[in-house]
């Protein structure tokens, strides 16, 4: 697999390096890019500003990635932007960029021509080499750091570390870390990246409750970064007045909640709770679980599905669900489609995902005077298909 950022960016120089007329805060980290990026989005549309988010992955359309004041982009729109990354791909012979190369220069264009005053932008893998590094973002924002695509970022948490602090490029520059400074093995790794590029002192996000849901965490961390931007100098357009991390209320929350599809997402099966998550590193599949099992969707046993990619370790996904210690009716995993990219071991179980989520779905319903579970399903690709029953 090619990773870089060049290739991105020589398709953003032929049409003129339109996201250098952006502001941007760019979100990377192993879990909660996604939700940040619509908090945060949200919090600064709500004070008057225009807003440009590009996100990944979609779920059901393309758009979703490209989204104006957190509506995804018109079809025109984005068509018009691909055509123009399209040619100049083809003019200049620029082949060595992939779909991906050219969607994020489309998008990033489009947030330019659509002159946003902020662009919130969303790491796609690892940071470094990542085809949105072509940003000189004033603020920089990591999640947090698991073990996640070792073979391409890794192999341990320290390596994965220096991909993501790789955003941080400008000079003067906010750095916003999820990470405890006491996790030493990725800070210093994170504050040297930081000091080479002389940004700011990096402001570490106010330690957290053992208790507190991953909801609450990147909460946590998007106001910690609207304070950041409040500090220096970014006011409402609203009240004229510093942003805060008061921003980040219960409303908003439930607003930014609605923003991206599969991601903490809550539908619903003949009255029983069923929560959509991407989540695809064993330990945010146990976030995932105990979130569902915190936010009390449902007052029974929790039902797991897994269904994620051929290369994603489903035992180790499914052990590490089962420490979040919440109590399960089953766990079931499938297969997304028949294609090789997205079948599951021969190790687990593995039946045609209609069947498997009208079985589950309609096995799992409470029978007389037991209490509804909650459907926890882990593979934001199966959103259609679970809408669909």
């Amino acid at each position: 697999m090619r990773v870089s950022s060049s290739p991105c960016r020589d398709l953003l120089e032929k049409l003129g390096s339109p996201q250098k007329t952006l502001r941007t805060v760019h979100v990377t980290g192993s879990k909660g890019k996604g939700s940040v990026v619509a908090l945060i989005a949200s919090a600064l549309q709500q004070e008057g500003f225009r807003t440009g988010c590009f996100c990944s992955p979609h779920v059901n359309r393309v758009n979703e990635r490209v989204l104006i004041d957190l509506d995804e982009c018109d079809d025109d729109l984005l068509a018009k932007s691909l055509e123009s990354v399209l040619d100049v791909r083809a003019k200049y012979e620029l082949h060595s960029s992939t779909w991906f190369d050219s969607l994020a220069a489309a998008g990033l264009a489009l947030l330019a021509e659509e002159k946003v005053d902020w662009a919130i932008v969303e790491v796609g893998l690892g940071g470094r080499l990542d085809s949105t590094n072509v940003l000189d973002s004033e603020f920089c924002v990591i999640t947090n750091i698991m073990l996640e695509h070792q073979a391409i970022i890794g192999p341990g948490r320290r390596e994965i570390a220096y991909e993501k602090a790789g955003i941080i490029r400008k000079r003067g520059c906010s750095v916003i870390i999820g990470v405890q400074p006491s996790d030493s093995e990725v800070v210093e790794q994170i504050m040297k990246c930081a000091a080479d590029a002389q940004a700011l002192e990096p402001v570490f996000v106010p330690a957290l409750k053992p208790s507190e849901s991953f909801t609450e965490v990147n909460a946590r961390i998007a106001a910690s970064t609207l304070e950041e931007m409040g500090h220096r100098g970014v006011v409402s357009k609203r009240t004229g007045a510093a942003l805060t991390g008061a921003l980040i209320n219960n409303d908003l929350r439930n607003r930014a909640s609605k923003v991206l599809k599969g991601r903490m997402e809550l539908l619903e099966y003949k009255g029983v709770p069923v929560v959509i998550d991407g989540a695809h590193v064993p330990e945010s599949v146990r976030a995932a679980v105990s979130e569902a099992h915190v936010q009390n969707y449902g007052i029974g046993p929790q039902v797991l599905l897994i269904a994620v990619g051929s290369d994603k370790d489903e035992k180790a996904i499914a052990s590490k669900a089962l420490e979040a210690q919440v109590p399960f009716h089953r766990i079931v995993t499938t297969r997304i489609g028949k294609s090789s990219r997205y079948t599951s071991s021969a190790q687990v179980n593995a039946v045609h995902l209609n069947t498997s989520l009208a079985w589950l779905f309609s096995s799992s319903l409470p029978r007389s005077g037991e209490d509804p579970p909650v459907t926890t399903v882990i593979g934001g690709s199966v959103r259609a298909t679970v809408i669909s029953i």
